[in-house]
């Protein structure tokens, strides 16, 4: 962790209060990933989930076991996070510093399955992240016109990019971390290029949106791209949470302030939020406006930029169950709005 090397010891009685307050502010995190775990899982199994598309048993089978796997890697973080404070603060209470020096420079193997942890459940978000961005500018109707090698080169060389600092960041938990040490650096590296990946993507894709919907406008009016404004709002919303996380304890670790130690404790269950929150939004059907012009339901009976009419019928417009769907318009762009969010 990011302390000073010659801590005074104000500051050491400070940053195991800030240690303490840190743990319990993980296990209320981790009582959200739970809940939100559990209600993914529940809209994901009922037969009236509103994820629309032809291949939609297939999607929801691949999101049960990504919410699941989120689930038990982040059980398992949380309860060996559990344990390396547990012998922090009944072990190594007496020891010079308190729990929270020993912490910093702990380097036994739950400190490093803690850093794995961490690690797997990063690749989990950054990969959905990525995944997004490679389906949504890949796409033949893409709005953005952007070269599809081109993406797919950059989303490829960006995810090396991330497994890279990943294991230096492993390789930096298994060595005691003084500030200012390479090991500190290494950390403060991967925290700085997960804020980058997170607003250059999200900036990405909300220009190709807000691109999209004013070409709307132009064909239908004033009005009739409500559906974007929905989908750029979970899109911002879900990369808010996780700059707004990297800031409060980049900015501190660079001061060399012990807040830092929040922040970096409850980054194992921070980055997962963000992901689950899009998958329940999806699958409850809030993604999107239940009332919309009929106009801007017909997308596929008419051929404009980036809309195709045989991929607009090939999205698959069918009803997974629920009876009620069989009297909406055209599910056209309600499946391009689930494909947008969930898969680009």
């Amino acid at each position: 962790m990011l302390l000073p090397a010659n801590a005074s010891l104000p500051q050491l009685v400070f940053a195991n209060k800030v240690w303490l307050q840190g743990l319990v502010l993980t296990g209320v995190l981790y009582g959200i990933v739970v809940m939100h775990c559990c209600s993914c899982m529940s809209l994901l199994a009922s037969n009236c989930s509103k994820l629309l598309g032809a291949s939609t048993d297939g999607q929801r089978r691949w999101l049960r076991l990504y919410v699941g796997f989120l689930f038990v890697i982040s059980t398992t973080g949380m309860a060996l996070h559990w344990k390396g404070s547990e012998i922090a603060f009944i072990h190594h209470s007496g020891d010079y510093g308190g729990p929270a020096l020993y912490t910093a420079n702990d380097t036994s193997a739950v400190a490093v399955a803690v850093a794995v942890c961490f690690i797997v459940l990063q690749w989990a978000a950054d990969g959905l992240l990525m995944w997004r961005c490679l389906s949504f500018f890949t796409r033949p109707d893409s709005p953005s016109g952007s070269s599809p090698k081109l993406t797919s080169a950059l989303i490829v060389l960006l995810a090396m990019i991330n497994v890279g600092l990943s294991m230096l960041f492993v390789v930096a938990a298994a060595v005691p971390a003084s500030f200012g040490s390479g090991t500190s650096a290494l950390m403060l590296l991967y925290g700085f290029y997960t804020f980058l990946l997170n607003t250059g993507i999200t900036i990405a894709i909300v220009t190709a949106l807000l691109r999209q919907r004013r070409r709307v406008e132009q064909l239908f009016g004033p009005g009739h791209g409500k559906a974007y404004l929905n989908i750029i709002s979970i899109v911002v919303e879900s990369a808010a949470v996780i700059v707004v996380y990297d800031l409060f304890w980049l900015v501190p670790a660079i001061l060399q302030h012990p807040i830092s130690l929040i922040g970096f404790q409850i980054g194992i269950m921070v980055q997962i939020i963000p992901p689950l929150m899009i998958i329940q939004r999806v699958a409850r059907g809030t993604a999107w406006p239940t009332q919309r012009p009929k106009e801007e339901w017909s997308l596929s009976s008419i051929s404009c930029p980036g809309f195709r009419n045989d991929h607009a019928v090939g999205e698959g417009i069918e009803s997974i169950g629920c009876a009620d769907r069989r009297e909406q318009p055209s599910h056209s762009l309600t499946a391009e709005m689930c494909n947008t969010v969930l898969s680009g």
